[in-house]
């Protein structure tokens, strides 16, 4: 539970500062696109880090709405030991944040982790920086907004970003 909430946090600061986010090594074609629960989602901004020491992507997908100012974050982050080789994993961690007036969060879920969650990597460029894959993953509503369980799915996820590397 800890974890989560720390991930959940970490998400959300994340989410709130990509506005100011300009890496020029980053490459310009990006997109981060789902089905929410069969409705086409797509954001409107994306970005992904590298951790060279934990050997970890953090991939985020927002999707603004300017005019009443509200966005909703989905977070990706998993462990990848080799970037030369695809990769399939389970084991990983999403979040999914709403955000309104650019600072308070109004509600959150997590990764239902009993359900069939799924990335598949498909490329990474090294050379470029650019990460390439695809997506399936339920996420439950946190007990702080309810206790009722609700959940959604993202479903025929896809993702091509330009990622930046950290120490």
């Amino acid at each position: 539970m800890k974890s989560s909430v720390l991930f959940l946090l970490i998400s959300f600061f994340v989410c709130l500062s990509s506005c100011k986010k300009n890496n020029d090594s980053i490459v310009e074609v990006s997109n981060f696109t789902a089905m929410k629960n069969n409705a086409s989602w797509v954001s409107t901004s994306n970005w992904a880090s590298y951790s060279k020491k934990d050997k970890k992507f953090n991939i985020t997908g927002a999707k603004r709405d300017p005019k009443y100012y509200q966005e909703e974050c989905l977070g990706l982050n998993f462990t990848v030991a080799d970037l030369s080789a695809p990769l399939v994993t389970h084991n990983f961690s999403a979040s999914w944040s709403y955000v309104i007036g650019g600072d308070v969060l109004s509600d959150s879920y997590n990764m239902d982790t009993s359900a069939a969650n799924q990335i598949h990597i498909t490329s990474i460029d090294t050379q470029k920086k650019l990460i390439s894959g695809t997506f399936i993953v339920r996420l439950v509503r946190d007990a702080r907004y309810s206790d009722q369980g609700e959940f959604f799915q993202f479903t025929e996820g896809q993702f091509t970003i330009g990622y930046s590397e950290i120490e």
